[in-house]
């Protein structure tokens, strides 16, 4: 067998082994854990009869060995397999994780759609008809200017700790600061309004 031959086995070997879930889950737990009985390896997986798992460790031949003991564990080859499948497994974490901040970034958390819901349930609060004296009387005409004040008042809130959670870590401060100052800033900004 030429050096091509062998390298084109040795690669159909590693794929065929990556090709089922099954077989990456042997590899995965014959990585992890180095040697493991055959019982072992029929719980841990949840296969559902000893036939299948026995089909599935014929097929991993090269890349999984038995010993003496019965225990199976993973030649060189598998070793390279289950290399194989942990930087898969990184890479797609890694790739997941990107993806969950792109959303994020996207979401509610985002200042300029936030400040704007904040406002429109301050005009929706404010449009709740009340019953006084036998009529019914928008909300806003007895108390706008205070719901206003308070609907500003959460927006500025939110805009002002959203901005210092961005840029506060920058300098090496926790996030958790941003929302200590926001309630120092706009605390003591409400304690003078009243005064």
């Amino acid at each position: 067998m030429s050096l091509a031959e062998e390298e084109d086995a040795f690669l159909s070997n590693i794929f065929m082994a990556l090709a089922h879930p099954t077989r990456q889950g042997i590899l995965r737990l014959l990585g992890q854990s180095r040697a493991s009985s055959f019982s072992d390896l029929l719980e841990k997986l949840n296969v559902k009869d000893s036939s299948t798992l026995t089909h599935h460790l014929k097929k991993l031949e090269g890349l999984v060995d038995r010993l003496e003991d019965g225990k199976y564990v993973l030649t060189d080859l598998g070793y390279m397999a289950y290399n194989i499948l942990r930087r898969g497994d990184l890479y797609a974490k890694v790739h997941y994780s990107d993806v969950q901040k792109e959303l994020r970034e996207r979401s509610l958390r985002n200042p300029l759609i936030t400040f704007s819901l904040i406002l429109i349930a301050t005009i929706l609060t404010t449009c709740i008809p009340l019953p006084l004296g036998g009529f019914w009387v928008p909300l806003g005409a007895l108390f706008a200017i205070g719901l206003w004040r308070i609907g500003f008042f959460v927006a500025g809130c939110y805009l002002v700790y959203w901005g210092l959670k961005h840029i506060l870590p920058e300098f090496g401060f926790s996030k958790q600061l941003a929302l200590y100052i926001t309630f120092v800033i706009f605390g003591l900004w409400w304690l003078f309004s009243l005064v």
